[in-house]
Parts: structure tokens; C-alpha cells; sequence
């Protein structure tokens, strides 16, 4: 009799233990409605933090999807197949105009999702030059655009001849700026936005091919490049937005700069952890004391442990080890949740969308 009691109460809490890890497994995360294509190397934004919007990417090995756009509503889980883009596109950059319209930058003539309307205008501005209007729909990459400001994007030249031009673009005025030339001519270097306009130039190389050491920083007060004393941030792993300054995670370890001075301090000691946990992995800055860390571009295809870290602590706590299956996840977040869309198994495309409450 005491034998029976003893296997009972041992299913009792096993069951129980199962349980409780299930509960708190469909509490942190779940699957939503899928994308109605497969997509990776996609682009996307949050409207109104309530849906997201997806152009782009792609589609793997069956399908072209570059003309193709859908709108994720984070209401209801729906997913909503909008019209066909005028132009295909791949690892565009997405911005918001004063309109709220959705602006696609690329090598194509630029246009816009209407977020009223739901339908694309073309604008036949061009970045760089006009030459694109006559080579409509091309998926090279001749440059590559960052966030910048409220009105302009960072806009870097890939070609090999203008590698070290770099330009500002106003996409509410659809006007090209060129920056002044740097202080030491040189290809293959680091470029980092730091705050207030600031844009940090670290390595690279000369003309006679010989490393550089010395780092120069973007002065938009002055309008020029000025040495710099922060060769030190370069091969950066994670920029994290604290308080007063930011954090750079690279290679070489943890780096404090200070957002007023632009001193910086090494201050390995008090992320030791963090930088252990960040090596190989990806990472996102949820809130000023939240990083997401995970890894979604191993050849097992899984996702791995998906982490918080929590800044104010040094305490890591895992929330799911195997959400997904597939690479080259794309990650956004909105309010309290994250959600992995897309990416890609083995040579094709999938669909599906993975969400984590934190």
C-alpha cells in the first residue's frame, strides 16, 4: 500500500513539474497565423506599434518574392498579402517620412507604402544618381544606407573607386549631401553612428595597403572629420544604449563612451559575463536594462538558447531553447513581445512566425 502511495505521489509530481514547464512555455512564447510567402534577407518596420510591415527578400529556391509585401497584424495574428511593389527589393532600408509613409531605399528609384491607402507610389527619386530610373528593378547593392536622423540616412558607396565617400540623404527632401573626405584617405573600415551626428571611422587601410591606427570622428557642428582618441571601438559585436552612455561589446572586450565627452573606458570587469555570453550569438537591446541574446544562424537549423540578460543584475535567465527551426531569422521588437519571422531551411523559404513574451 505504502509502494502504491510512493509511485502515485512521484507521477503526482512529475505531472506536475511537466506541467508547470508547459504553462510557462506557452506563457513566454507561441506561434502566430505564418507569412503568406517564405522569405529571408527581408526588410520590415512597425507601424504604429500595432502591425508590422514585410517587403521584399528571398524566397529561397521556388518562389520570387521581391515584388511581394504583407502586413503582420499584432492584434488579431493576421497576416494580410498587400499589393505587388513597382520595383523588386532585397535588404532595402525602411524609413518613416513626416507622412508616416513607408519609404524603400535601395538601388532602385525610391517608393512608398502609403499606410492609408495601402498602395505603393513610385517617386523616381534615386539615390546616388538618376541612371536607375532607366535600369528599373535591379537587386545589386552599389551602396549601403543607415539610420542617421528624423530626415536623413547614412548613405556608404560599395564601389571601389568612392569606397570612402560617404553622404548624407534626406528622404523628405530627396536631396544627396556629400560628407567632407576623411583625414586619412583609406578602403575596409569601420563605420559606427555614435549620438548627436557623430559618425566614428576606426582601421581600414591606405593606398600602400598598410593597416590604419588611427581613428577619426564625423564633427557635424563643424561640418568635417577630426582625429579621434577611440581606435579602441572597432570588430563590434553589440552597441547597448545605457543612461548616461553607451556600452560597445567588440572583440577586444567592453568599452564605455561617454555620450557628452566621448571618452571611453574599458570596463571588462563588470561584463565579463555578458561578453562571454555574446560570443558567436546575436543580440537585441529590448529596454534599458534587457538584451535578448540568441543564435539563428547554425547549420543544425534549430534555434538555440534564447536568452534575457538583464543588465541591472548580471543574471541571465533562458526562455526557450527551441522555438524555431531554421537560419537567418529576422527579429523585431514590439512593446513585450519579440517575434522571429521568416528565414530559411536548408534552400528553401519558410513562412512561419515565433513569439516570445519577456
Amino acid at each position: 500500500m505504502k509502494k502504491n502511495i510512493l509511485i502515485l505521489s512521484i507521477i503526482i509530481t512529475v505531472f506536475i513539474i511537466v506541467l508547470a514547464f508547459v504553462v510557462s512555455f506557452l506563457l513566454t512564447s507561441k506561434t502566430t497565423n505564418h507569412l503568406n510567402f517564405g522569405r529571408f534577407a527581408f526588410s520590415m518596420i512597425d507601424i504604429n506599434n500595432d502591425s508590422i510591415f514585410v517587403v521584399g527578400g528571398d524566397g529561397g529556391s521556388s518562389k520570387d518574392v521581391t515584388k511581394k509585401a504583407e502586413l503582420i497584424n499584432l492584434k488579431d495574428n493576421s497576416v494580410k498579402l498587400l499589393p505587388d511593389t513597382n520595383y523588386h527589393h532585397r535588404q532595402s532600408l525602411l524609413v518613416k517620412n513626416k507622412e508616416g509613409n513607408i519609404l524603400i531605399i535601395d538601388d532602385n528609384p525610391i517608393e512608398y507604402y502609403n499606410t492609408k491607402t495601402e498602395k505603393f507610389v513610385s517617386t523616381q527619386y534615386c539615390i546616388i544618381n538618376n541612371n536607375c530610373k532607366s535600369k528599373n528593378n535591379r537587386l545589386s547593392r552599389t551602396f549601403v544606407a543607415s539610420p542617421y536622423d528624423a530626415e536623413n540616412v547614412l548613405i556608404m558607396l560599395l564601389t571601389k573607386s568612392n569606397y570612402q565617400k560617404l553622404y548624407l540623404y534626406n528622404f523628405d527632401k530627396f536631396t544627396l549631401k556629400q560628407l567632407p573626405n576623411f583625414i586619412i584617405p583609406r578602403t575596409k573600415y569601420s563605420l559606427v553612428n555614435l549620438n548627436n551626428g557623430q559618425i566614428l571611422i576606426t582601421g581600414g587601410i591606405d593606398k600602400n595597403n598598410k593597416k590604419i591606427n588611427i581613428a577619426e570622428i564625423y564633427n557635424p557642428n563643424v561640418g568635417k572629420f577630426e582625429v579621434s582618441n577611440l581606435d579602441e571601438i572597432k570588430n563590434i559585436i553589440a552597441k547597448i544604449k545605457l543612461t548616461d552612455n553607451n556600452l560597445y561589446i567588440t572583440n577586444s572586450g567592453a568599452y564605455l563612451l561617454d555620450n557628452k565627452t566621448n571618452e571611453v573606458q574599458k570596463v571588462n570587469y563588470n561584463y565579463d559575463k555578458l561578453i562571454e555570453l555574446l560570443k558567436g550569438k546575436n543580440s537585441y537591446q529590448l529596454d534599458k536594462d534587457k538584451i535578448l541574446i540568441y543564435e539563428n544562424k547554425k547549420l543544425t537549423q534549430n534555434s538555440q538558447n534564447i536568452l534575457i540578460y538583464d543588465l541591472k543584475t548580471n543574471i541571465a535567465y533562458s526562455l526557450n531553447k527551441k522555438l524555431y527551426k531554421a537560419t537567418d531569422k529576422s527579429i523585431i521588437h514590439i512593446a513585450d513581445k519579440v517575434l522571429f519571422i521568416g528565414g530559411r531551411k536548408n534552400l528553401e523559404a519558410v513562412d512561419n512566425i515565433a513569439e516570445v513574451k519577456f
